[in-house]
């Protein structure tokens, strides 16, 4: 999943955490008590710097929405995709995952996940904000993710043009 705008980690969480808001979460009942918070549950795979990150998000989330708390686990990259479906199958899954796009078909066939409620943030409204390549997420007519992430699998620059603009050709960015 991608996202060009700097701002998107953060936008992408509050809009899925919005869309969770309105589907319904888990009230706190641990531990025998009932701290009247929202509890919501976030998976991701284990990637030190997007963990490091959405810590950091969630941490400025709750103190904006002292009602809700994020309980986030991540687990290894080679274990995620199968730890999840079992959860997911057992009814114990996370109220929020982090899915690598190319999962999501089978996690829609599977009624893993249910689709961004159009009143929430409709398509036209995802497809202004994010950029065109989301369209080809959509499912049937819906979307059922939003992207949080940039990957760049290959990078290509041209060394006479960053000789111009005084960059080092040796060092892209």
């Amino acid at each position: 999943m991608s996202c060009l705008k700097k701002g998107c980690w953060l936008a992408g969480f509050l809009c899925i955490v919005g869309m969770l808001l309105l589907t319904g979460c888990s009230k706190d009942s641990s531990s025998g008590s009932n701290s009247g918070k929202t509890k919501i549950t976030y998976w991701q795979y284990t990637f030190d710097s997007k963990v490091k990150e959405m810590k950091s998000l969630i941490e400025k989330f709750e103190k904006e929405n002292p009602d809700i708390e994020v309980v986030a686990q991540d687990f290894p990259y080679d274990q995620y995709n199968d730890k999840l479906a079992a959860a997911m199958h057992a009814g114990k899954g996370p109220d929020i995952v982090n899915l690598y796009y190319g999962w999501i078909p089978d996690y829609v066939k599977q009624d893993f996940i249910q689709p961004i409620p159009e009143d929430f943030m409709s398509n036209k409204e995802i497809e202004d904000y994010y950029i065109p390549m989301i369209q080809s997420q959509q499912i049937d007519g819906k979307y059922y993710t939003l992207p949080i992430a940039v990957r760049s699998l290959a990078l290509f620059w041209n060394k006479e043009l960053f000789k111009e603009a005084g960059l080092d050709p040796q060092k892209p960015p």
